[in-house]
């Protein structure tokens, strides 16, 4: 995918879009018209959905674009999908047992 186009400033309105890619704090999220790359407020961070980031690719998001141009992720909406599975390293919750 090309890099975020830059773009001007626009007054406080909400902008709608789609997580495209996700890299640490950065996600770039693609609107109606443009891709921007955006970072995830720090409450989500600490409260939102555990220990792991709470933006995935392909979820909605509401976001304000920053005076610098870039975006300010101020909700991320409800799946329709879900997929999870154990990060590499956890303990597993329950004893292994070994059959044979």
């Amino acid at each position: 995918m090309n890099q975020s186009t830059p773009v001007t400033p626009r007054s406080e309105s909400v902008v709608e879009g789609v997580v495209v890619r996700s890299t640490g704090r950065w996600v770039h999220v693609k609107t109606c018209d443009r891709v921007l790359r955006s970072r995830v407020r720090g409450r989500f961070r600490l409260q939102e959905r555990g220990p792991t980031n709470p933006v995935a690719v392909g979820d909605r998001v509401s976001m304000r674009i920053g005076k610098d141009g870039t975006g300010y992720i101020t909700r991320v909406h409800d799946r329709d999908n879900h997929l999870s599975r154990r990060a590499a390293g956890r303990v597993r919750p329950y004893p292994v047992r070994q059959v044979g």
